[in-house]
């Protein structure tokens, strides 16, 4: 139904955005009506959409792993090659469960499926649908950097919307490069205070007291990522997903040794964690954007959310312990 169909678009969507808000918001305010129309509740409909949001910062690209990748030194185009398998498994996993519900309650979509719409919808949207391709299939062959096949699928994208889909005017340019420079710039303005941080942390070496604080409770691996993980979850439930990375990533990475983990692997589950936040209030920006959108109040759509909530749980600790869930396509980048 409708619903499955929300988060394969969100699966979508996320391989374009890297933001968790945008993929709520773009793709909520077309899906949740459409749900809604269709019968389904419409705290369900924005539970779905704020659970499929939540993808937007495992598929890549995305600015969560930029920001890790920046703080640790770690290689961008393997952490967004780790998230791929990751963010799959989270998106079948939704699909799942919004399935059961929908049977549970019988929701359905009431439009009559049409294969010749179908061929004609698939037919416009394939070559919107090249632009994640370029930045994937770029990374992945090592044809492009993470950056500079973020740049071809920028160009490809504003010559499919001026010259295929003619939705982009001339006029339309200065406005898109204008919040396109905005956009960057408080990124890099994140990323620069980010290193502002880092650097006082460092020399006050105030990671590695707080890491030897945590080693002093447990030397074991297992029960250090348990632990991590219960961190970084109660801390993406208060606190925003940047401000996380640039607390918290720091104090993990001294931890590394003791946790006999790659790099790589350890962004995915920060990354993780930090989108399950994003699916909790009062901080949840993926629940309070669909809120807006489907006009319920956020103790509503939070009651929904819940089952979803606990197969991401599932699927955390399944990235978590086994790694090559992440370390195959990483290990594909890094040759």
């Amino acid at each position: 139904g409708l619903a499955a169909v929300t988060i394969v678009s969100a699966m979508f969507f996320a391989g374009i955005s890297g933001s968790a808000a945008a993929d709520a918001a773009a793709v909520g305010a077309i899906l949740i009506p459409a749900m809604k129309k269709s019968g389904y509740d419409s705290d369900f409909a924005a539970a779905v959409q704020a659970s499929g949001g939540s993808i937007g910062v495992i598929i890549p690209p995305s600015i969560p792993m930029i920001i890790f990748g920046f703080l640790t030194g770690a290689s961008i185009s393997q952490l967004f090659a780790a998230g791929i398998i990751p963010g799959l498994l989270i998106g079948f996993s939704l699909i799942l469960v919004s399935t059961l519900i929908s049977l549970k309650y019988t929701y359905s979509a009431t439009a009559p499926f049409s294969m010749a719409e179908t061929r004609r919808t698939f037919k416009r949207a394939l070559p919107a649908m090249g632009a994640p391709g370029i930045i994937l299939g770029g990374i992945l062959t090592g044809v492009f950097t993470a950056t500079e096949s973020a740049a071809v699928a920028v160009i490809y994208a504003l010559l499919l919307g001026m010259f295929v889909y003619r939705k982009i005017k001339v006029a339309d340019l200065f406005p898109l490069f204008r919040d396109g420079a905005v956009t960057s710039a408080i990124v890099m303005f994140i990323i620069a205070m980010a290193s502002i941080f880092s650097w006082i942390a460092a020399i006050e070496n105030i990671p590695a007291q707080l890491a030897g604080g945590l080693l002093t409770l447990t030397d074991n691996p297992v029960l250090l990522l348990l632990l991590i993980n219960l961190v970084l979850l109660i801390a993406g439930t208060f606190i925003e997903t940047t401000a996380s990375l640039i607390l918290l990533v720091p104090m993990i990475t001294a931890m590394v040794p003791a946790l006999h983990i790659d790099m790589i692997q350890l962004g995915v589950i920060v990354v993780t964690n930090l989108a399950i936040g994003m699916l909790t209030p009062p901080m949840g920006i993926c629940l309070i954007v669909s809120c807006s959108i489907s006009g319920d109040s956020l103790g509503a759509v939070s009651r929904r959310v819940l089952p979803f909530l606990a197969i991401l749980v599932v699927d955390l600790l399944i990235i978590t312990f086994y790694p090559p869930l992440t370390m195959w396509m990483a290990g594909l980048v890094a040759g």
